[in-house]
């Protein structure tokens, strides 16, 4: 199974606003990781938007799809480095579950 059409069959069943609102509202992280698991590749987190996505041979994934290059963006093992603070918020706001 290609990423494209994994990401369509996830979205089936659901009205496509609602599905794509969560995973781009505030689950986006999770969503990352399931592609990740299943398909490789990084999780590239968008400083400007505060959005995830999966990079996968120079292309990026989302619950919508394939998606634009974020414009500023860095792995997110990368962050925690590069700003610690903007990290401790995002880990804490994005990626714990409460």
């Amino acid at each position: 199974m290609n990423i494209i059409n994994f990401v369509n069959n996830f979205k089936k069943g659901y009205e496509q606003e609602t599905i794509e609102s969560i995973f781009t509202d505030s689950n986006c992280f999770h969503f990352a990781v399931i592609l990740k698991n299943l398909f490789g590749g990084d999780i590239i987190y968008d400083m400007d938007l505060n959005h995830f996505v999966l990079k996968l041979n120079r292309r990026y994934y989302d619950i919508t799809g394939e998606t634009e290059e974020p414009f500023n963006n860095c792995l997110w093992e990368d962050l925690e480095n590069i700003d610690p603070i903007e990290y401790e918020f995002v880990y804490d706001n994005c990626v714990l579950i409460k």
